[in-house]
């Protein structure tokens, strides 16, 4: 028999697991032993873990929900992650590599010398047939750059207020 030494500001996953956050970091315990920790902000490390909870049959699927609030689709969706591609399918990256088609070699560098002369990428799509969203997803992934705006080469840009900024959205294991 064990005595239960869960601190006061745990909640449980069932009888025998325990979650405390401390310092920005989610611990687990079983009993009075820590079996796992990950950032607050580590969404993989959460999905895995408390997937492979459910999967041992640790704790129920609604335990975690009520636990982290989360919803139930999403936990049933990691659980399934987890069962058939196992924990690593939760660090690896989902997005399939993109091989340029249409921006390449001396094209990429056309269009590269027209941004440089200030024309938008608009102007660029009448005058080279390039699709403009072409374009500003080349400037997304980096593989093109507009001009600095304002100030000399080399000095960083500094937006002048942060009016409009929006916060960031709740992390999944934050109460409702």
């Amino acid at each position: 028999m064990h005595v239960l030494l869960f601190p006061s500001d745990s909640r449980m996953l069932g009888e025998r697991i325990g979650v405390v956050q401390r310092d920005g970091v989610v611990w687990y315990f079983h009993y009075d032993m820590p079996m796992f920790s990950h950032a607050v902000c580590d969404l993989a490390s959460f999905r895995m873990f408390t997937s492979s909870l459910c999967d041992k049959g640790q704790c129920k699927l609604v335990e975690v929900e009520r636990a982290f609030g989360v919803t139930a689709i999403s936990v049933k969706r990691a659980l399934k992650q987890y069962r058939q591609e196992g924990p690593q399918s939760f660090f690896v990256s989902k997005r399939p590599l993109v091989v340029p088609r249409v921006l390449k070699g001396e094209m990429l560098a056309q269009v590269q010398t027209l941004l440089d002369a200030g024309h938008p990428p608009r102007s660029i799509e009448d005058r080279l047939g390039v699709k403009a969203d072409t374009i500003r997803n080349a400037i997304e992934d980096g593989r093109l750059h507009r001009p600095k705006k304002g100030g000399s080469a080399g000095e960083p840009v500094i937006p002048l207020s942060t009016q409009g900024a929006r916060e960031p959205a709740p992390l999944p294991w934050t109460t409702r």
